[in-house]
């Protein structure tokens, strides 16, 4: 949609727009010599501004090393499952259903949780490839869990039991 100068780079500035009211649009600004994202605004329905990343200042001076940014593990308490391969997954899921998920959405990853009180929480990743929706799905839980509606920033998320189980669904996609 134009250009534009962020943290003395010029950048090209590209709008990733929704075609539903189910997800934010995206404006992104990527410095031209190196396509390194610069700088990323999330918006609502009325282009007005949620949540916006950025660099302020930048020295690019050379290649990263191979292998200085891998990924950090998940503690050792986490049992990660891969859809694709695990049967687990399948099993995990296999009393649950996904209604009205939104267009383009797909499983990406289920994680779960075995905590020291016994208490086990699965979680389920869904992404259309730019927006995050995740399932927490957890048999009588203890203390304090959140029952309806809420937000923090762009992130939204809604809890309910159905039967003994809390289920919450958190995302940074818009409230519907």
């Amino acid at each position: 949609i134009g250009d534009a100068r962020i943290a003395g780079f010029e950048s090209r500035v590209i709008l990733a727009a929704p075609k539903d009211k189910l997800r934010y649009a995206y404006r992104f600004f990527i410095d031209k010599n190196s396509s390194l994202m610069l700088r990323v605004d999330m918006l609502n329905n009325q282009r007005a501004l949620v949540e916006q990343l950025l660099f302020t200042d930048l020295n690019i001076e050379q290649r990263p090393i191979h292998g200085a940014f891998n990924a950090l593990g998940y503690p050792a308490d986490f049992t990660v499952l891969d859809f694709s391969t695990d049967q687990l997954g399948d099993e995990m899921l296999s009393h649950w259903s996904v209604d009205d998920l939104p267009a383009g959405f797909q499983i990406v990853k289920a994680l779960q949780k075995k905590g020291q009180s016994g208490l086990v929480v699965n979680h389920v990743m869904f992404s259309d490839g730019l927006s995050m929706l995740s399932v927490f799905i957890a048999k009588s839980p203890k203390g304090n869990v959140l029952k309806g509606a809420g937000h923090r920033g762009s992130s939204h998320a809604y809890g309910r039991f159905l039967g003994d189980y809390h289920i919450t669904v958190i995302g940074d996609v818009p409230a519907f």
